[in-house]
């Protein structure tokens, strides 16, 4: 038998799931070409997004490039992301494969 859900998991599980609708709502502007939804998902998602990037890069100049340009990235291919699919860890992902791409980059340089 399945032991009830403590409060604040519930919570944040209703947090998760209301930040995922909103998400898909601003998605949907997105894609009817909407730069004020683009705005939003930007003002949501940057300072995540900064901090997976810094964690990364260890410089804060590079992680706010990767970030920058990972929201490019996004926008330019937020058309590939399945209705219904949480934008967060899909735009992480982003996120996440550039720096290690610009890290591997600034290593060959070096």
């Amino acid at each position: 038998m399945a032991l009830p859900a403590s409060s604040g998991e519930s919570d944040a599980a209703l947090a998760a799931a209301h930040e995922t609708a909103q998400d898909a709502l601003l998605i949907e502007r997105v894609r009817r070409d909407d730069s004020d939804a683009f705005g939003e998902l930007v003002q949501r998602h940057s300072r995540r997004a900064f901090s997976i990037a810094y964690r990364l890069l260890q410089q804060r100049e590079d992680a706010e490039d990767v970030v920058q340009d990972a929201f490019i990235r996004a926008l330019e291919h937020m058309h590939t992301l399945e209705l219904g699919r949480p934008f967060r860890p899909w735009f992480h992902r982003i996120v996440v494969n550039h720096a290690l791409n610009y890290r591997r980059s600034r290593s060959i340089r070096t």
